[in-house]
């Protein structure tokens, strides 16, 4: 199975964070056991607060070891608010400036990556 690929859009904030909440578990379940990676879709995310770091550490908090988070478009402003919650330069958060540049760095790694 493919490392799943999260569209999230609009804003992100503590009033819509359970959509998110909802989107991850339900990409977990039923699964053995934990993914190892998991990819953020953020080309437009148009606003987000401290809830994109802190789902992005709960996601971190779940992988692996060697497990990683890929950041897909992320706006400078979303850039930012990462960049302020420390995640930013972690060797397991992976920043990708769009899809093609995401595909060809995972094909070599994976073969093939899945959408939700």
């Amino acid at each position: 199975m493919g490392i799943p690929l999260v569209v999230i859009d609009g804003e992100l904030d503590r009033a819509t964070s359970e959509a998110l909440a909802l989107a991850l578990s339900e990409e977990e379940a039923g699964r053995d056991g934990p993914r190892r990676a998991w990819l953020l879709d953020l080309s437009e995310l148009t606003f987000t607060d401290s809830t994109l770091i802190a789902r992005t550490y709960d996601l971190l908090s779940r992988l692996p070891e060697g497990g990683w988070v890929g950041v897909i478009g992320a706006s400078a402003g979303v850039l930012r608010v990462l960049t302020v919650g420390g995640l930013l330069g972690r060797p397991d958060v992976r920043v990708f400036s769009n899809h093609e540049e995401a595909r060809v760095a995972l094909g070599a790694e994976t073969g093939d990556w899945g959408e939700t």
